[in-house]
């Protein structure tokens, strides 16, 4: 396997490594891992492996899932920032991915997907699969910007929010 098949798995089904919005802070680090960045205030804490990102709130007690991201643009500093279940799994990262491999891939399983038309933004092309409700947010292709890290037409993050992912679905 591959590290497009992590990003289709997870495109596909919204899950990393089984684990997904339903689960508990613990249930995601005894599968990622324990190296991570564990940022806990007040309600709110934020487990941040690199490229996998969660966030959680605390209700009633209990610390509820509430978006999980694969952050994609960090990979371009470098491969130190993947959970080693992922690498055993799919074996390498690329520094980036280009969402035409993704679309690719994305039309080859026949998971749909919608470019979500933003009246007010330029910096992301913003796609939206609702099998999944998770959103992709990619570098335009026509990007000009001055970071020589960045590739246009590359995946910058994708990202699954507890708070109904349609609402994010819509355009700005």
């Amino acid at each position: 396997m591959t590290d497009i098949d992590f990003y289709l798995d997870f495109l596909d089904k919204g899950f990393i490594c089984n684990e997904s919005l339903q689960s508990p802070p613990n249930a995601w680090t005894q599968r990622l891992g324990e190296k991570y960045i564990d940022d806990t205030k007040k309600g709110n804490k934020r487990i941040d492996y690199g490229l996998i990102e969660l966030s959680f709130w605390r209700d009633k007690g209990t610390w509820r899932c509430n978006n999980v991201a694969v952050q994609v643009q960090r990979l371009r500093h470098g491969n130190n920032s993947i959970p080693p279940i992922l690498e055993n799994s799919y074996g390498r990262f690329s520094s980036f991915i280009l969402f035409s491999e993704i679309k690719k891939e994305l039309n080859s399983h026949k998971i749909e997907y919608d470019l979500i038309n933003d009246k007010n933004r330029s910096d992301y092309e913003r796609y939206y699969v609702p099998k999944s409700q998770v959103i992709i947010h990619a570098i335009p292709t026509k990007y000009d910007g001055s970071d020589d890290s960045l590739k246009a037409g590359s995946i910058w993050s994708m990202s699954l929010a507890s708070n109904n992912s349609a609402v994010w679905s819509r355009p700005f």
